[in-house]
């Protein structure tokens, strides 16, 4: 698989351009006219905002092929590295640490996408500029640095001498106070990190730093197994099935409905409250280590708040 990787850069110097004051200006700007069109694209940008980037389409140049030298004949072999590998997307805020990072489960697409939150600060011009690097398992393929109003303005990058380009989707995150309903797979597992709005067949949301999320309600039903047909609530089945409970929630009946949230597992239940200090998910799942002969689902109703 290939990857996106995006890294801030040290940003901007002082210049003074033809007809022009002294003004701080990006260093991908190479001429006025660069400049003027990244203040244009900061116009479209919203300063002090969230915004959440996939990578929808990777396009790139064809390597040259290799060849491989067989025998005294020298008979050569060779072959092209694929184009249009699957892309995954990093966003840094410098070469080693990353801003934001979520992956989630596609239900339609039977696997996960990859997202990165990007904060813009109260001058999104000011902001650092940013490296796309796609590398697949040989190595860099392709690579730009774009300023953060361009990408999140264009939603499209092209990299340099023409190795390709890469087109994202770029959706602003809501603020502000607002209720959501969240559907939870019965087969639905917890994510493996922090970094994972949900596991396989999961439902998660997400929350950026200074809000709180309130469960104000659980309901729903899921059977276990392929013999007992009875849907139990969100507060799962006491005294049965022991051994198929997640380590740190054997306490909890089988099948309950769970949360992971910032480092935090537990049982979800109406009242729970859940703050974020930082972009992240707040993810639920069945506690249930064997879920894929689960049938039904629960819901979980969040209330949203700024703190």
């Amino acid at each position: 698989m290939a990857s996106v990787v995006v890294a801030t850069t040290t940003l901007a110097s002082a210049i003074s351009l033809a007809g022009c004051g002294p003004r701080v200006i990006p260093e991908t700007a190479k001429n006025e006219f660069e400049a003027e069109r990244i203040e244009l694209a900061c116009d479209k940008v919203e300063p002090e905002a969230h915004y959440a980037l996939r990578a929808t389409n990777v396009l790139l140049k064809e390597r040259k092929r290799k060849n491989i030298g067989i025998g005294a004949f020298g008979l050569s072999l060779s072959f092209p590295v694929s184009h249009r590998p699957n892309a995954r997307l990093g966003i840094y805020q410098s070469n080693k640490q990353q801003l934001t990072s979520m992956r989630s489960w596609d239900e339609t697409r039977g696997g996960f996408t990859d997202e990165f939150v990007l904060a813009t600060s109260d001058d999104p011009l000011a902001d650092p500029a940013v490296r796309v690097d796609v590398r697949d398992r040989h190595g860099t393929i392709g690579y730009a640095r774009v300023h953060v109003c361009e990408l999140l303005a264009d939603k499209y990058v092209s990299l340099a001498q023409g190795e390709g380009e890469v087109a994202f989707e770029v959706t602003k995150l809501p603020r502000g106070e607002r209720s959501v309903d969240v559907h939870i797979d019965g087969r639905a597992s917890p994510p493996s990190d922090d970094q994972m709005c949900a596991g396989p067949h999961g439902a998660g949301v997400m929350l950026l730093p200074g809000q709180r999320a309130t469960i104000e309600s659980v309901r729903g039903g899921v059977s276990f197994g392929s013999f007992d047909h009875h849907r139990y609530g969100p507060a799962g089945v006491a005294g049965k099935w022991r051994s198929y409970r997640y380590d740190g929630l054997s306490w909890v009946n089988h099948g309950a409905l769970a949360f992971k949230a910032f480092g935090q597992v537990s049982v979800a239940k109406s009242g729970t409250t859940i703050d974020a200090t930082e972009a992240g998910c707040l993810a639920f799942f069945v506690n249930d280590t064997d879920p894929d002969n689960n049938h039904g689902d629960f819901v979980a109703s969040i209330k949203i708040a700024e703190l």
